[in-house]
C-alpha cells in the first residue's frame, strides 16, 4: 500500500490501480483512494463526524455528502455526539 501512495519507492515490478502504471502518478490516485497507514491521527477530543469533515476539507473533498455516506459504509452515527477517544477499538476499526 505505500508503495501505491508514494510513500515509499517501488522496488521491483509494477503497481497498476485503475489500469494504470501507478510509478510518477501517486498524486493523482490520491483523491480516489482511501488509505489508513500505521495510526489513524485522529482528534479524540473530537466526534468521528468533526475528525472526517477536517481531513475532507484538507483533502479538498467536494462532495457535500461525503462524511455522511462515509460513516454510513461503515455503520456509524453521523453526527453523533460520541468523542472518537470514547470509541470502542472495533469502531476504530477499518476490519469491518
Amino acid at each position: 500500500m505505500k508503495m501505491i501512495l508514494g510513500l515509499t519507492s517501488i522496488t521491483s515490478g509494477e503497481a497498476d490501480i485503475f489500469g494504470k502504471n501507478i510509478k510518477g502518478q501517486e498524486k493523482r490516485v490520491y483523491p480516489r483512494v482511501g488509505a489508513i497507514i500505521e495510526t489513524p491521527g485522529f482528534y479524540p477530543n473530537l466526534t468521528g463526524t468533526e475528525n472526517l469533515e477536517i481531513f475532507a476539507r484538507l483533502r479538498g473533498t467536494a462532495a457535500p455528502n461525503a462524511v455522511k455516506n462515509a460513516l454510513e459504509v461503515v455503520g456509524l452515527p453521523y453526527r453523533d455526539k460520541k468523542l472518537f477517544g470514547r470509541y470502542f477499538p472495533t469502531m476504530k476499526s477499518l476490519d469491518k
